[in-house]
């Protein structure tokens, strides 16, 4: 008989959505990554405010609380966040369709009515889109999928392998990867089980995934990534790479510390914080579009705020200049 099944991953969970990768962070995975260490580019150790944490299920009338977690978990920074040299990289306007299909290794043909300049392309086995002005693309292909009668018990692509593989790729594609921080390889697994039973009866391996973040001097750059997912043969089933030029905003000048801790406080509260909640630290760039449109970056701390149902991101600029409002981003 034919098992229902469900997927799960080790150490991050991704989206098997058409064209989607999404990780939770290792901000969230665990305290291993940096032992703790609290200074520029680390993450910071977790922070609850300390003393009294009050009656009641949240902390949305407790603003003294929230202001002590963030000032504890609160990073040091200086002016040397602002010389950040630009990378004057364009790879992305030089991805093509036929460049991404050959270093992923698939040999389908493009139809000859595809339009000139098309950004997006899709066939009934796989889907490609592009977005060069962000240093974006995404690609999977539906053929290279998991398939339960094919590839159940089978195991997974050899890590090492996988790793070396989408380091070869990152290469061909001509971005500048020599900014690869942090290359992580995992494994998303699978469990399975008779109709009607409690519990799964059944583990198995379903795709070895591999990412890299970026760093530029000493910070991660925010939202910029690679991201694979390898079948068991080690063909490349989905890819999304996001690594934009990098260019620091023009004009800047570092913020007040008490201003920054009033805005992470208020976006904190903003999201109904439960008495759980928790916060950790780290100095990073993170993108914005100045008035002209054009995307630059920012010096930032980014925070990630454990609180249930669902951690996040908040990111709160420490400089100012051309650059817009800094957003909270939600993590599934």
């Amino acid at each position: 008989m034919r098992r229902n099944r469900f997927a799960l991953t080790t150490g991050r969970v991704f989206a098997l959505a058409l064209g989607g990768l999404l990780a939770v962070s290792a901000a969230f995975a665990g305290d291993h990554d940096h032992g703790g260490r609290h200074g520029k580019g680390h993450w910071g150790d977790w922070c609850d405010g300390g003393g009294e944490h009050g009656k009641g299920r949240d902390l949305k009338h407790d603003r003294e609380r929230v202001r002590r977690m963030v000032e504890q978990a609160l990073p040091d920074w200086g002016p040397d966040l602002l010389k950040a040299p630009d990378d004057n990289n364009h790879w992305a306007e030089e991805i093509t369709f036929e460049k991404i299909l050959a270093v992923v290794g698939d040999q389908v043909q493009l139809p000859s009515t595809l339009p000139e300049g098309a950004l997006q392309f899709r066939d009934t086995d796989r889907a490609i889109r592009l977005d060069p002005p962000k240093g974006k693309f995404r690609y999977v292909s539906l053929g290279r999928a998991w398939n339960f009668d094919r590839d159940f018990k089978k195991p997974a692509f050899d890590p090492a392998k996988a790793q070396e593989q989408i380091l070869a790729v990152a290469r061909q594609l001509g971005a500048p990867f020599s900014q690869v921080v942090d290359v992580r390889v995992d494994t998303q697994m699978g469990a399975g089980a008779q109709a009607g039973a409690p519990r799964p009866s059944d583990t198995f391996e379903m795709y070895r995934l591999v990412s890299f973040s970026r760093q530029v001097g000493d910070l991660t750059v925010f939202g910029s990534d690679l991201r694979a997912a390898l079948s068991h043969d080690g063909q490349v089933q989905r890819m999304q790479v996001i690594w934009p030029s990098f260019s620091l905003a023009r004009g800047l000048a570092l913020r007040e510390r008490s201003d920054v801790v009033s805005d992470a406080v208020q976006r904190i509260l903003d999201q109904n914080p439960g008495r759980d909640t928790r916060v950790r630290s780290r100095l990073v760039y993170t993108p914005q579009e100045d008035e002209s449109k054009v995307l630059r970056y920012l010096p930032a701390v980014q925070f990630a705020v454990l609180s249930a149902p669902t951690p996040y991101f908040v990111v709160v600029p420490v400089a100012e200049g051309t650059a817009a409002d800094a957003e909270v981003s939600q993590i599934p």
